[in-house]
């Protein structure tokens, strides 16, 4: 939203710390064991990702469906302290990327010359936003945002690797991606009405 740059980008920073019932140092720990190589969030201009690799083994994938959906869609974005410490890691990490003020004024009017005025990104830097819109974002607006834009139709699930697709749509029927949610504008496919994805790209192997 104008005034609101890097709101996204913010709500991802948020999701792994607001998991009812576990610390996400604790959730570190647990997939560290569990040797689950683990993203738990990086925000690009048209998409927040997620990327886990998971041995399949135990029940290491049943934990991972219900870990991300609680992420996405039951976070507690009520502690306010929580979200002041946050904003602080959201501002260094903006600042790093473009540490000096005369940079970022010069690459949004570069911007502004290579896009046009009044295109989208020449208001601000990636999905960072800028450190005083970032400033600007409440709590509420974090809320609202996740009430909006988290929702199961907004949501793609790709996985890659030996698992049959039956077997994927049973760990997604049982998980936290089912939960019913009135807020949300709508409902996760059932597992049925789920179309096998078709590659659109193709490798050639050289050598073993």
């Amino acid at each position: 939203p104008r005034g609101r740059e890097g709101m996204a980008h913010f709500v991802e920073h948020l999701l792994p710390e607001v998991l009812s019932g576990i610390t996400f140092a604790a959730l570190r720990e647990e997939f560290d064991g569990r040797s689950i190589s683990y993203d738990f969030g990086s925000t690009r201009e048209r998409v927040n990702q997620l990327l886990f690799r998971v041995p399949i083994a135990g029940d290491n994938l049943e934990r991972v469906f219900d870990v991300v959906g609680r992420m996405l869609f039951l976070p507690t974005f009520t502690d306010d302290e929580l979200v002041g410490r946050e904003r602080l890691v959201v501002l260094e990490e903006a600042n790093e990327r473009l540490p000096f003020s005369i940079e970022r004024r010069w690459r949004m009017e570069r911007g502004r010359m290579f896009w046009g005025p009044k295109h989208r990104l020449v208001r601000f830097l990636g999905p960072c936003g800028l450190p005083s819109t970032i400033r600007m974002i409440t709590a509420h607006d974090l809320r609202a945002w996740h009430a909006q834009y988290y929702t199961p139709c907004n949501v793609d699930i790709v996985l890659c690797g030996g698992l049959a697709f039956e077997a994927v749509q049973q760990l997604v029927a049982r998980s936290s991606l089912t939960v019913d949610r009135p807020s949300a504008p709508s409902a996760i496919p059932l597992p049925a009405n789920v179309a096998l994805y078709r590659a659109r790209r193709h490798a050639m192997r050289f050598s073993e």
